[in-house]
């Protein structure tokens, strides 16, 4: 089968939640024998210059690739024509509603898959935005349109068919996740770690408040133990970084670090579909603090897989507790790695081959 995916960029699995799972998929798809096309469509008129090195780990999986102004008229028509897709998976709304209708006209056997990546609206409303309708409307229009919706939760299939039509035909895709069971132990780690793209507003948004309503209270309770906020921060204000606080930025090795540290935490206020972050501390091993939003769409009990607190000085009490707490962290770890694993290579190609059949 010819799958044609369309996003704003090619996949940087390093870097973003959504890069990674995408990745993924494409592996996936290309292992189960599919002849794929990636079109990356400058929805974001150049807001940052991608790297090469993205488009050249597609094209080492036989995946054709194109690069393409927002208008088509740069050579993108002609590489969606000449590939003659089966099935369109087209990620995000912007990029549904901007491709449905010019797929129609010219590929109208085409199938079309609109992949939310996760509820947009939903994230807007509760960050409080004024223009969630906008998007609300532009995901449902979206929705509409394609043959097929991919949410990554059951919690987000589920807001939209209450929120829209509840015979929607949605398939839930998740994230892609590889325990690593031969993780370090306790001894063998340190510190405190918060994995963003912090480009993303509510992971920026997660970090401030981290920074002014917990850590505070975490640097009285703990001496020994640093909090690191990892991931690419080009666009974050000047920090006033406190003591046993650094900003480490994009780091090349993620799971060796997270290999080396004690406690994963994911303390966000608002957002919407699976926590990337979550997933990637449970398959190293780390035992993850987060909050409801965070757990959100994971099915995580508190004190079971995860500990889920939304109290700024719980959270710091919990936070200096995973530290030194060496039951209780083997306890979470065990239980973390299991948990992720639900969310397997192996198990995630039954879901995928479900969700590309028609």
């Amino acid at each position: 089968m010819n799958i044609l995916i369309v996003d704003f960029e090619f996949p940087e699995p390093d870097r973003a939640s959504g890069g990674r799972r995408l990745y993924h998929i494409v592996k996936i798809l290309r292992e189960a024998g599919h002849e794929l096309a990636f079109l990356s469509l400058d929805h974001w008129q150049l807001w940052k210059r991608q790297e090469d090195c993205y488009e050249t780990a597609l094209n080492e999986l036989g995946v054709k690739t194109y690069r393409e102004g927002w208008s088509l008229e740069s050579g993108g028509a002609e590489f969606i024509a000449a590939f003659c897709p089966d099935v369109a998976i087209l990620s995000k709304h912007y990029m549904a509603n901007r491709l449905s209708n010019y797929l129609r006209q010219t590929n109208p056997m085409c199938k079309q898959i609109f992949d939310t990546v996760d509820v947009h609206y939903l994230r807007e409303r509760r960050a409080g935005s004024g223009d969630w309708s906008k998007t609300r409307d532009a995901e449902f229009t979206a929705c509409e349109t394609a043959d097929r919706t991919w949410t990554v939760t059951d919690k987000d299939k589920v807001t939209i068919q209450n929120d829209y039509l509840p015979s929607l035909d949605i398939e839930v895709v998740p994230n892609i996740h590889e325990a690593n069971f031969d993780s370090a132990g306790f001894t063998d780690r340190s510190d405190v770690v918060f994995v963003g793209n912090y480009v993303h507003e509510p992971n920026g948004d997660a970090l401030e408040w981290m920074r002014t309503s917990i850590l505070p209270l975490f640097i009285n309770m703990e001496k020994e133990h640093r909090f690191r906020a990892v991931g690419p921060h080009e666009n974050l204000l000047p920090l006033a970084v406190l003591q046993s606080m650094s900003i480490m930025g994009y780091v090349e090795d993620l799971d060796g670090l997270l290999q080396r540290t004690r406690v994963g935490v994911a303390p966000l206020r608002y957002g919407a579909g699976m926590k990337g972050k979550i997933g990637s501390y449970m398959e190293n091993g780390l035992p993850v603090l987060t909050s409801s939003i965070g757990a959100e769409g994971m099915n995580l009990t508190d004190g079971e897989n995860a500990r889920i607190v939304d109290d700024p000085v719980k959270f710091a009490e919990v936070m200096a507790e995973l530290c030194r707490d060496e039951q209780q962290w083997n306890h979470l770890s065990k239980n973390g790695l299991e948990k992720v694993s639900e969310w397997g290579i192996d198990k995630m190609r039954v879901v995928i081959d479900r969700a590309i059949s028609f």
